[in-house]
């Protein structure tokens, strides 16, 4: 018997400077964040990585539409959204990255989505 998935805010530790990332991420209701780290050398800067919450998208076409969405937000600021998938995994996985000087604007246009998405 499948029962309906709501989601739930919960309190777990990240690293202090990706903070807004990941509070604007998780503002979205359709995604759930899995994973972040403030400064990594390989992605280099903060990245976030989520899947696709309870909703109806997966999480290849969430990472389509937050990349539509966040085209004309972000113009001028670099990040990186990209979708990756891990042999044996389920399914992909989508990873937001940027660097740490850009963290604030990249949360400022995520939190525009999210309360622009409440209003629709």
């Amino acid at each position: 018997m499948r029962h309906r998935a709501v989601p739930v805010k919960v309190t777990c530790w990240v690293d202090e400077g990706v903070v807004p990332l990941v509070e604007a991420l998780n503002a979205l209701p359709e995604l759930a964040s899995v994973d972040s780290c403030e400064n990594s050398e390989s992605d280099g800067g903060a990245y976030v990585m989520f899947v696709a919450g309870a909703g109806a998208l997966t999480t290849s076409q969430l990472v389509i539409r937050l990349a539509a969405d966040l085209a004309d937000r972000l113009r001028n600021v670099p990040y990186r959204l990209r979708l990756d998938w891990f042999g044996g995994g389920d399914e992909p996985i989508g990873c937001l990255s940027c660097p740490r000087d850009s963290i604030e604007v990249v949360a400022g246009a995520l939190s525009g989505l999210a309360t622009a998405r409440m209003k629709a």
